[in-house]
C-alpha cells in the first residue's frame, strides 16, 4: 500500500550515506556564508558550524525516539527508525539555517529539538490526510523551513524576542 511505506532495510545505509553527505555539505553551506574566516568572534564560521551540527544532531534524536510514539510504528522489533533519524537531522539543519550566524549554542539545540516535534507532528498530518510524500521532503523542508523563519525572530541575537537589545522583537514589529 502506499500509506504504509517503509524503507526497505538493505536501503539504510543509502539513507545514512545521503543524510552525511548532506550533513557535511550544510556545514560548509553555513559556515561558508561568512565570507571570511576572519569576521568577529560571534559570527565566525566555526561557531555557525558548531551551531549547525548542535541543531542537526538535537533534531535526528528527538525525531528518532518521538515519531515511533507519535506514529504507533514502535514495537520491540522495530525500535528505531533510520529514516527519522535522518529526516530529523535534516530538518535540524533546515531549521538552522535562517539564523545560524547569529544564535548562540543553547539556542540552536532549542531550534532543532522544536524542529524534531514539528517534523514528528507534520508526519502524523500528512499521513491523517493523505499526502503521498514517501520521503517526507515537505515536512523537513517544508515545517521545518516555516519553523526556521520564525526561529530567527525568536533567537537572533540582535533583533530577536530573546536577545537583551533594545531592538528585541523588531522583526515581529513591537
Amino acid at each position: 500500500m502506499a500509506d504504509d511505506f517503509t524503507f526497505e532495510q538493505n536501503s539504510y545505509p543509502f539513507i545514512v550515506f545521503g543524510t552525511i553527505m548532506l550533513f557535511v555539505s550544510w556545514l560548509f553551506f553555513n559556515g561558508g556564508s561568512t565570507f571570511s574566516m576572519f569576521q568577529p568572534r560571534a559570527n565566525n564560521a566555526p561557531k555557525i558550524m558548531m551551531v549547525t551540527i548542535l541543531s542537526g544532531c538535537t533534531g535526528g534524536l528527538v525525531a528518532a525516539f518521538l515519531k515511533p510514539f507519535v506514529m504507533r510504528t514502535y514495537s520491540m522489533k522495530n525500535r528505531y527508525d533510520v529514516g527519522a533519524l535522518s529526516n530529523g537531522m535534516l530538518v535540524g539543519l533546515v531549521s538552522i539555517t535562517g539564523v545560524c550566524d547569529r544564535c548562540e549554542p543553547w539556542s540552536a539545540f532549542i531550534i532543532g529539538a522544536i524542529g524534531g516535534v514539528i517534523y514528528t507532528l507534520v508526519c502524523k498530518l500528512g499521513k491523517k490526510v493523505g499526502l503521498d510524500d514517501p520521503v517526507e521532503a515537505a515536512q523537513v523542508h517544508g515545517a521545518g523551513g516555516m519553523w526556521g523563519l520564525i526561529a530567527v525572530g525568536i533567537f537572533d541575537n540582535q533583533f530577536g524576542l530573546v536577545s537583551s537589545s533594545p531592538d528585541s522583537g523588531e522583526f515581529f514589529g513591537w
